[in-house]
């Protein structure tokens, strides 16, 4: 690189407008850790959002030495050039879904940000881990090839108590990051099933049973567009939360192939085994 277009670099860095409301903004209002609270260094600070982990909590959040299964993302220690394609937790079940990308373990600090995610109001602590989750794992995402992002959706009466809904950040926050469009609204839970920990996997199967409908918004209803023209041949990604049994994702999975989709890969924040999930 010449002098003068170092020069020129410097010049237009020093005078970018941007780069000068930031540092105003955050002598104003500090970056913090959306997770622990601490502020940190502008550096470390990456200003696409104002809701960001700080690096020391991103290497506690992040699985090390793990090796996820590619079927249905339960995570065991690594083994030096082998991949599980399935484990002992998915490989006598037949599943609507044929992969599933999962952030992390649900134990540990995961699993207490998750637990945060759903008291939150504001959805600050859910667009940072879905964030971090696209800087992660945003090659296997891609790698999928979706055509479209859908959240596991939430029953209206428990969005009124609850007021997010964890799987709609998570599906906005990698739409954005990844360049996939989010098709909302094209799933609908038609009753407030009982919360999925409390039951065993038959049970659980159970619960979300024809739980489920496809549904047009309201622009696509004038139009006239049925929700099968919009799968038809279409790769989804399902966005959730938690996977435990994956009773929940697996019903969606059989309805969306059933309206005509060409298949369903699954993304979860975390992967949980045992009873410990706490999964709708």
């Amino acid at each position: 690189m010449s002098v003068k277009t170092s020069y020129s670099s410097t010049f237009r860095e020093l005078c970018d407008p941007r780069k000068w409301l930031r540092r105003g903004l955050n002598l104003l209002y500090p970056p913090h850790c959306s997770f622990c609270g601490d502020i940190f260094a502008e550096e470390a600070f990456e200003p696409e959002t104002w809701t960001q982990i700080c690096p020391p909590c991103r290497k506690k959040l992040v699985p090390q030495n793990k090796t996820p299964c590619r079927r249905c993302g339960a995570f065991f220690p690594a083994e030096s050039g082998r991949e599980r394609r399935s484990c002992v937790h998915c490989s006598a079940d037949t599943h609507y879904f044929k992969r599933t990308v999962s952030f992390g373990e649900y134990a540990d600090d995961l699993r207490e940000a998750i637990l945060r995610m759903k008291e939150e109001t504001n959805g600050h602590l859910a667009t940072a881990i879905a964030s971090l989750f696209g800087r992660i794992r945003g090659d296997e995402l891609r790698a999928l090839e979706p055509d479209y992002l859908v959240p596991v959706p939430m029953h209206f009466a428990r969005r009124i108590v609850r007021g997010v809904n964890g799987p709609e950040f998570l599906a906005e926050e990698l739409g954005r990051r990844l360049k996939i469009p989010v098709l909302g609204g094209i799933v609908a839970r038609t009753r407030a099933t009982t919360v999925q920990y409390e039951l065993t996997p038959r049970q659980r199967a159970a619960n979300v049973k024809n739980a489920f409908v496809l549904k047009s918004n309201f622009a696509l209803r004038i139009r006239r567009i049925e929700p099968r023209k919009r799968l038809e041949g279409k790769k989804i990604l399902l966005t959730d939360d938690i996977l435990t049994t994956g009773s929940t994702v697996d019903e969606l999975a059989r309805l969306l192939l059933a309206g005509g989709a060409a298949s369903v890969d699954v993304c979860v924040l975390a992967r949980a085994v045992g009873d410990r999930g706490n999964e709708r």
